[in-house]
């Protein structure tokens, strides 16, 4: 571009002030939220030198983009490596914008760095127009409803990477080198102040969730104190949460591997995410009312069999069983939780020891008859008889017709622990683990 004239410089300072105000409009929300919520009081930094090994191989390297879906993946993370190498691109560009050069294209350096950022341009493009027809023609249903925006995005996106490839192997003069310069910089400021408003936030977020999730895969924090009873009301959402919840990339992995999901049930580990961002939205993170409501669904929460395969899956760090079980936790903890079956299996484990409400003596009965051995450290296997193999007449058939050396005395509390952690029971989980224990 030739040297601009007074006007134009006025006008992109204009511009430019415009794209960042409102781009902050948005985002400075966002930011206010996330730090307007709740204190994560078991959140500890811990090995600095473990996170940033993980950033550099989930974020840098795009690993886990590509590991569980190679081809998308693969085009997502050329994306990612070519917005990277376009960051001295964008600032030299609107460096030329007021008659100065970051990076002069004459220069060894530059020509070798321009030249990169070209070759990146074409892949970028095959990338993108792959994601599209991906998008908009094979649809996935993991992806949701084909939104105007994705669309809209990719094509600002595939105009930034020919506008610069224009301009790099044409150098145009005059009005046609001006109209490609205007239109490259046009394209990044409309860009900008769209990122905070749809789900392209997470490339400013989930670097920072990556960095900050839970230091263990699945790792479910415990109650603090005895005013915490879970993710109950807007006041319960914790910073960690509402950043993870503005992280998610809305890619579908999480729906996509979810036992529950793929059996038809109304778990959607993807809705639980946006749901959360959706009650943050509207009524902030102090508010006093239920989560379980407008935004999330009760029933779904209760359908996690907490396998894990979501937050497994979740390339941008987001941490799904924390926020189910503390929604869990939040419904039972202050008896909001509608279901008969619940409420009858806490009385059958307070009462009888085991979810189906048979009596304890039935198990023993059952051992005696078919004259189990019991473990006593010597043999080399050890078989749980658990509850449906004790009391259940199909658990029994198959107990029958199986090999197994079983240790009556501890399965049955060892499957009560289980059940009374999975739904989250506060006063029963807390006295069977110290009996599981014993």
């Amino acid at each position: 571009m030739t040297r601009p004239t007074l006007i134009e410089m006025a006008v992109l300072v204009l511009a430019i002030c415009a794209s960042g105000i409102t781009f902050w409009k948005r985002f400075g929300r966002v930011v206010q939220i996330i730090r307007s919520a709740k204190r994560d009081e078991n959140f500890r930094l811990g090995d600095a030198a473990r996170r940033t090994r993980i950033f550099v191989w989930e974020v840098l390297f795009q690993a886990k983009v590509i590991a569980q879906r190679p081809l998308p993946g693969l085009a997502h993370a050329f994306v990612f490596w070519g917005f990277c190498a376009f960051g001295m691109v964008t600032l030299n560009h609107f460096a030329q914008g007021f008659g100065l050069e970051i990076l002069s294209p004459q220069s060894l350096p530059g020509q070798a760095y321009f030249a990169l950022a070209a070759a990146f341009s074409v892949v970028v493009s095959i990338s993108i127009l792959s994601l599209a027809f991906r998008r908009f023609v094979m649809q996935p249903r993991w992806l949701g409803n084909v939104s105007w925006e994705s669309g809209f995005i990719a094509m600002l996106i595939f105009t930034l990477m020919w506008t610069f490839l224009a301009d790099y192997t044409l150098h145009p003069e005059g009005i046609a080198g001006r109209a490609i310069w205007w239109l490259h910089a046009a394209t990044i400021l409309v860009f900008l102040p769209l990122v905070p408003h749809t789900k392209h936030m997470h490339l400013i977020l989930s670097p920072l969730a990556v960095f900050l999730k839970r230091d263990s895969f699945s790792k479910i924090p415990p109650l603090s104190g005895d005013e915490d009873f879970g993710l109950d009301t807007g006041k319960d959402v914790t910073q960690l949460a509402a950043l993870q919840a503005y992280s998610c990339v809305e890619c579908g992995r999480c729906t996509e591997h979810c036992p529950a999901n793929f059996t038809g049930k109304q778990l959607n580990p993807k809705e639980i995410i946006l749901g959360i961002r959706g009650y943050l939205n509207e009524f902030g993170p102090a508010n006093e009312t239920p989560l379980l409501g407008k935004h999330l669904s009760q029933e779904a929460a209760f359908q996690c069999t907490t396998c894990g395969a979501c937050e497994y899956q979740c390339p941008v760090g987001i941490q799904h069983l924390p926020l189910i079980i503390g929604l869990r936790r939040g419904a039972t903890n202050t008896g909001k939780w509608e279901d008969d079956y619940g409420n009858k299996l806490f009385l059958n484990l307070e009462r009888n020891g085991n979810p189906m409400g048979f009596a304890s003596s039935e198990r023993e009965k059952f051992v005696q008859k078919m004259q189990f051995p019991v473990f006593d450290g010597t043999q080399e296997y050890c078989l749980w008889l658990g509850c449906m193999g004790a009391f259940d007449p199909q658990g029994k058939d198959i107990r029958r017709e199986g090999w197994a050396t079983i240790s009556p005395s501890a399965s049955w509390r060892s499957r009560t622990w289980r059940t009374s952690r999975r739904t989250k029971s506060p006063w029963f989980f807390p006295s069977a683990r110290i009996a599981c224990a014993q």
